[in-house]
């Protein structure tokens, strides 16, 4: 078998900036590998908010694009139509580029249309960050559909590795990873004293900024969970 014959062609799914920023080290680690050719397609909501040029910026070539919804149109009924679009769109280019491997990251409908495409139509389906919980969030349960359709994990935590275990997927094919939203950190810049002082932070003391997602709670609920998050790590 000819060297070219061995080299893995990895279709990596891009739907938003979201997804993105996770995706981009695990691409460029993809393409510093000799045995894997990486086919970035870009989809849905990066050719709504606009953001499909971070991955020119970040210096990917696109293979190719899959546009599902449309701007000003929302709501479930949207959401719907674009996931239909999404599957043949999701079909047809991994037809085209001849992947070998489809790669999808979450829980969003971008990542469930692109596994869904790649289930029916036979393609090893790789899934990052799945066995993750979002309580009381629609999206968990396309996240577990995905891991129930997907050949290869990387979730994130033990727990996420344990529950996909629960869920009856092969543990020689679940692979505890991390997070890859922690690769790359040591190549971001500090910010400098002067930006400090305009966010109203002494840099002369140590400090921790703390951010938490939003788990689409009430506003009280979510100022609650926020208040704990707080008080465990700040004493607060």
């Amino acid at each position: 078998m000819s060297e070219q014959n061995q080299v893995k062609r990895v279709m990596v799914v891009t739907g938003s900036r979201a997804d993105f920023g996770l995706l981009e080290p695990v691409m460029k680690a993809i393409e510093a590998q000799k045995g894997l050719k990486l086919l970035c397609v870009v989809a849905g909501l990066h050719f709504v908010m606009g953001s499909e040029m971070d991955v020119v910026r970040a210096g990917l070539v696109t293979r190719a694009e899959v546009k599902m919804q449309k701007k000003g149109r929302s709501g479930y009924d949207a959401d719907v139509q674009a996931f239909a679009k999404g599957v043949s769109g999701f079909g047809k280019v991994m037809k085209k580029l001849r992947a070998d491997v489809v790669l999808v990251l979450g829980d969003r409908i971008e990542a469930f249309a692109a596994a869904s495409a790649a289930s029916i139509g036979g393609v090893c389906l790789a899934h990052i960050h799945g066995g993750d919980r979002a309580e009381g969030v629609a999206d968990e349960a396309m996240r577990h559909a995905i891991s129930k359709m997907a050949q290869l994990h990387f979730p994130a935590t033990r727990e996420s590795a344990k529950r996909l275990e629960k869920m009856g997927e092969d543990k020689k094919n679940i692979f505890c990873v991390g997070s890859p939203a922690m690769d790359g950190l040591e190549e971001i810049e500090p910010m400098e004293d002067e930006e400090l002082e305009v966010l109203g932070i002494d840099h002369e003391r140590d400090f921790v900024v703390v951010m938490q997602h939003g788990a689409g709670g009430r506003d009280d609920e979510e100022y609650e969970n926020m208040r704990k998050t707080l008080e465990g790590v700040c004493g607060f």
